[in-house]
């Protein structure tokens, strides 16, 4: 069903300026596209082991460094993405080969969680959340989760709180890429409040 609905979203998306089939009168398109080509990265790659601290590694990451979280480890607590200067992207990544992940472009299932870094919120806060103001990051091949048996969370992803009050405080360009989020029994999983998000590998 999921790869139908990506189809059919496809093809609004290339009507364009048509706005009106059989009588019913059509939502605009998408007026900006984030382009989810896999960067190449310029910076360095900063190593957070299993019991390493997750946070300091944001906080010391520079727009073009990837950080790499250890596949199968657990990085438990409620972590921010805060906002960088320049230019570029920061990567968030298991260190499980890419030959060992689904190919870009395709479903992350929990046949593969062996090889995903688990970022676990303990509580109702998200396990991941940005700043106002935070761009420019890509999570990839990660499961985001909350811990066992927890009764409430209210987002285990939050990107953007509806706080904002300018542009410049809406997180852009963040982009889940071959993710897992899985949230408590009936419970969101996600909200995004913000511009220019994107949740890649939806369909086949």
């Amino acid at each position: 069903m999921a790869g139908r609905v990506w189809v059919l979203f496809a093809a609004i998306l290339t009507i364009g300026t048509v706005h009106e089939i059989n009588g019913q009168t059509l939502p605009a398109g998408p007026s900006r596209f984030v382009d989810t080509t896999y960067p190449a990265q310029t910076g360095t790659t900063i190593n957070v082991p299993a019991g390493g601290s997750f946070q300091s590694a944001l906080d010391q990451a520079q727009l073009g460094d990837t950080i790499t979280l250890q596949a199968g480890a657990t990085y438990t607590g409620n972590f921010t993405l805060p906002v960088k200067s320049g230019s570029g992207w920061i990567i968030i990544r298991t260190t499980a080969a890419d030959s060992s992940l689904p190919a870009q472009g395709h479903r992350m299932t929990p046949s593969y969680a062996s090889s995903l870094p688990k970022i676990v919120s303990p509580n109702s806060s998200p396990a991941i959340q940005t700043a106002p103001g935070a761009h420019h990051y890509r999570l990839v091949a990660l499961e985001l989760t909350v811990v066992s048996g927890l009764s409430i969370n209210y987002n285990v992803v939050l990107l953007g709180d509806g706080s904002a009050t300018t542009t410049s405080q809406v997180p852009t360009n963040i982009i889940l890429d071959r993710v897992l989020v899985l949230g408590a029994t009936a419970l969101p999983a996600a909200t995004i409040n913000g511009g220019s998000m994107t949740i890649e590998s939806l369909a086949e």
